[in-house]
């Protein structure tokens, strides 16, 4: 089992009118079972405009090129000065790829054989 975290800071002073400090914070985790399992999260707070988003990814290859992943977002905005007023928005996003590989034999091998066998029944 791996995990890793890592995270960032940006600070802006004055930016376009506005005069003011904004700080843009940001923590991305990830935790691999096996390298086909994963579960990767990211959070990011920007001072600005009061908003804080969640991203939640768990990725599963099931077999050989097929995958499944399932992801979490959550954000929330600034309505009023009181945190149970705030504006909020979740979505639940799944995905399934799959991939499905048949074995045939080759035309030019395919017709070969017939050729082949088509000249043995004629001697």
């Amino acid at each position: 089992m791996a995990f890793t975290m890592s995270g960032e800071i940006n600070s802006f002073r004055s930016v376009g009118q506005y005069s003011g400090n904004i700080g843009l914070y940001s923590i991305e985790s990830r935790m691999a079972v096996n390298p086909r399992l994963q579960l990767i999260s990211f959070f990011q707070r920007n001072t600005y405009t009061d908003k804080n988003v969640w991203n939640i990814r768990l990725a599963w290859e099931f077999q050989p090129f097929s995958f499944l992943y399932i992801v979490y977002n959550k954000g929330t905005f600034a309505g009023s000065a009181r945190a149970i007023d705030r504006q909020q928005e979740q979505h639940i996003i799944g995905k399934l790829s799959y991939l499905k590989q048949f074995y045939l034999l080759s035309c030019t091998r395919l017709i070969q054989m017939t050729c082949f066998s088509m000249s043995m029944i004629n001697r």
